[in-house]
């Protein structure tokens, strides 16, 4: 529970001045909004029906759109900007054929998920990359540099536990629940560093972009 309000976090501090921040920050409040109501859905559907694997299909391609079209506001170049928004469509459609043709849409995501996991952390990482590079000055004080580390650590904690807990035998429950507990600890530390990020100080351009 501590994990899914920690979601909440960062959406408080920007919808709290929603007019006087970035197009970026309100983009990654809403994502945050969407991952808070995804994982209450998929609590009612496990306690209503015990299964909510299938649900990840229909709700991931919502999420990650909301986070690369924040992530693409932060980018250095025009380029890049467009690149990243045209690959949106491209890496959602991938993973979700990936799942068909794994039989993953409802089972647990052990190919589709890390492949999404992966595209994601690397534009997150190409985001802080190029920004270092471009203003190395004061980084520590940037709202991309705490949230794309919040990021990072989201989707490092997913690509690294998901395989296991699919491989891991049914009557495993207990070493399942120690695995989703670990990465529940790193979820809560990964939308505190975004909770962070958004309440850095509002860059000279309030168009959010660099």
């Amino acid at each position: 529970m501590a994990a899914t309000f920690a979601q909440l976090l960062p959406s408080v501090v920007v919808f709290a001045r929603w007019r006087r921040t970035t197009v970026a920050r309100q983009w990654i409040a809403l994502w945050c909004v969407a991952f808070f109501l995804s994982d209450a859905l998929q609590l009612i559907l496990s306690m209503a029906f015990g299964t909510n694997l299938w649900v990840f299909i229909y709700i991931s391609p919502v999420e990650d759109a909301l986070l690369l079209w924040a992530l693409s506001h932060w980018q250095t170049r025009p380029v890049t900007r467009m690149a990243l928004r045209i690959a949106i469509p491209l890496v959602i459609a991938s993973y979700v054929v990936i799942a068909i043709v794994a039989g993953e849409l409802e089972s647990y995501k052990t190919f589709s998920g890390p492949f999404r996991a992966l595209m994601i952390m690397t534009w997150t990482a190409f985001t802080v990359v190029t920004n270092i590079a471009t203003a190395p000055e004061r980084v520590w004080a940037r709202d991309w540099l705490w949230t794309c580390l919040g990021v990072l650590l989201y989707f490092g904690m997913f690509v690294v536990t998901e395989p296991i807990i699919a491989a891991m035998p049914r009557d495993q429950v207990e070493n399942m629940f120690r695995v989703y507990n670990v990465r529940a600890i790193g979820d809560v530390v990964a939308f505190i560093l975004i909770w962070r990020g958004m309440r850095c100080p509002l860059p000279s351009n309030s168009s959010g972009s660099t």
